[in-house]
């Protein structure tokens, strides 16, 4: 190219980029992610301090969200409430809300259908497990699993059941990434 007075201007050179070489990934096999398998299996999951967030040596095993026990329990519920409403229309009858306790009720039989068990495990001074107790000390007393004292621990230590709720719902415990 020239200018006015013929002299030569270099033109741009165009830029040029850097290859980047996309990242080769395994074709997946979606039976590996399947969270209703892996729910069912169910997970063993650390339970931390309310506050400090350590981990206390407490393990809940629970099933998942997916889990055949958890859908069962949501379908009875549902179709509960189905024939609940059917009877109410049929008798020209409102149907009566459902109250706070009848709420708390169902989410605390949510929780206890999917615990399975739970342990403590036992440390010594340098941090190593020494014991894996099947039990937890609720009140002076070791307390082993049984449907009526998981009902008895969610009843009474708030923030564990949160935690525990938490846990079912969360994919990551079930699924590895």
């Amino acid at each position: 190219m020239t200018n006015a007075k013929d002299e030569t201007i270099a033109e741009p050179k165009p830029k040029v980029e850097p290859e980047v070489k996309a990242e080769v990934k395994p074709e997946i096999d979606l039976e590996s992610l399947d969270t209703a398998v892996a729910g069912d299996k169910g997970a063993r999951v650390p339970i931390v301090h309310p506050v400090t967030k350590d981990p206390i040596g407490i393990f809940i095993t629970v099933l998942g969200k997916h889990s055949s026990t958890f859908r069962e329990l949501v379908r009875e519920r549902i179709n509960k409430r189905v024939r609940t409403e059917a009877l109410a229309a049929r008798r020209g009858k409102p149907l009566d809300p459902r109250t706070a306790e009848e709420i708390e009720r169902e989410a605390l039989e949510m929780l206890v259908a999917c615990t399975v068990g739970w342990e403590t495990e036992i440390y010594n001074e340098n941090g190593d497990v020494v014991e894996v107790k099947p039990t937890i000390l609720l009140g002076s007393q070791h307390v082993t699993f049984s449907i009526p004292n998981a009902l008895n621990l969610y009843t009474r230590i708030l923030w564990m059941r949160e935690q525990v709720d938490e846990a079912i719902g969360d994919l990551e415990n079930f699924i590895p990434a």
